[in-house]
């Protein structure tokens, strides 16, 4: 990629990384450098620019390192750019993220959706389960076969045993560990009250969250964590205050994202950004991503059918169904009645409860 004239002067492709050329530009011994069509000296500028792409722009002070502005811009500069791994931009590289949601909305289904869809990238991931056992586990994958479904090798399920009991500050070690040994970059942690049952409360959730961002830090971690919201009105939208322990907790971390449930349809879910820090909202309040938990015929995997298309404007889900929506509701499962549909199957197309479709056919 490189070629070197008389004159000691390294002549770099407009494409290549300022790292690389700097790099080589150490190796020829060259006296300066073409960069994007510009013959830059190799003066003490140039030599802050080389070190900052190692990130060696800071210096220490204590516990603290600084650094001149200008040199942690440029070292930014030349360091690889945030990657999305999951959800078009909802779940970023090297972040702590939360998702939360009411009970029983399918918050430990999408984590092992997330979870699986990263580690079939190749990257290894730790999905540390605190609320199934094994079993229960087992028969969310399984058919009524019990043919269960494949996930990657680079997907591991961590649990603790029933005899061990662990502290905060014992788990967290524990997951770095383990991490660590397996090689991964990704850890999910299902959920955050079992790290520390005070998480509800302000000054435990601030030290909790330290923790977990001194994972991202030291290990170059991306950290999912689950959390729960107390009791909130349904038809209400969802805000970073229905997360529990909700200012301390939001107030570090760099995403979160929640779960809510469609008032007039209580098969239907959504999916809403409620902070970001590396990307503008793209499925805030106007926008969020409608869903419903689905399992595969061919794979058995219990999942959302998540399009990143189909989106609706949060409050029009969290309205109650009029007369003229229930009056629509019924002509379509009648009409698909009379074409042989089976209550499953127009369930799954309307996307109503088996049950209510039974009701209307026998009303």
């Amino acid at each position: 990629m490189a070629k070197q004239d008389e004159n000691k002067m390294a002549v770099y492709h407009d494409n290549t990384a300022m790292a690389e050329v700097l790099t080589s530009v150490i190796k020829h011994s060259a006296q300066s450098v073409t960069y994007h069509g510009t013959d830059v000296p190799w003066d003490e500028s140039m030599k802050r620019l080389y070190q900052a792409s190692g990130g060696e722009y800071y210096q220490q002070a204590g516990r603290l390192q600084y650094a001149r502005v200008n040199d942690v811009l440029l070292g930014a500069s030349v360091q690889q750019d945030t990657v999305s791994l999951w959800g078009d931009g909802l779940i970023y590289e090297n972040e702590v993220t939360c998702l939360f949601s009411d009970t029983n909305t399918g918050k430990s289904v999408l984590a092992v959706q997330i979870g699986d869809a990263i580690s079939r990238t190749g990257k290894p991931v730790v999905y540390v389960d605190f609320e199934l056992s094994d079993v229960q586990f087992y028969k969310r994958y399984r058919n009524d076969s019990g043919e269960t479904y494949a996930f990657a090798d680079t997907f591991y399920r961590c649990t603790v045993p029933q005899y061990n009991a662990f502290d905060e500050a014992s788990a967290i070690a524990d997951i770095r560990n383990l991490c660590i040994r397996l090689g991964a970059k990704v850890v999910i942690i299902d959920n955050l009250t079992w790290l520390d049952t005070n998480s509800e409360l302000g000054d435990a959730a601030a030290l909790l969250m330290q923790e977990l961002i001194g994972l991202k830090r030291q290990c170059g971690l991306t950290v999912i964590v689950i959390s729960h919201t107390p009791k909130r009105p349904m038809n209400s939208p969802i805000t970073q205050n229905d997360l529990s322990g909700s200012k301390r907790i939001v107030n570090f971390l760099d995403a979160a994202l929640a779960i809510g449930k469609c008032v007039s349809n209580p098969k239907l879910r959504y999916i809403k950004q409620i902070k970001t820090r590396s990307t503008n909202f793209k499925y805030d309040s106007d926008n969020v991503l409608v869903c419903q938990l689905t399992r595969g015929e061919k794979d058995n995997f219990l999942s959302f059918d998540i399009d990143f298309n189909r989106t609706a404007n949060e409050m029009d889900l969290l309205r109650t169904s009029t007369e003229k929506e229930r009056n629509r509701q019924q002509a379509e499962v009648s009409a698909l009645a009379k074409k042989g549909f089976s209550y499953r199957q127009i369930a799954e197309r309307t996307g109503l409860s088996k049950s209510r479709v039974q009701r209307i056919i026998n009303k």
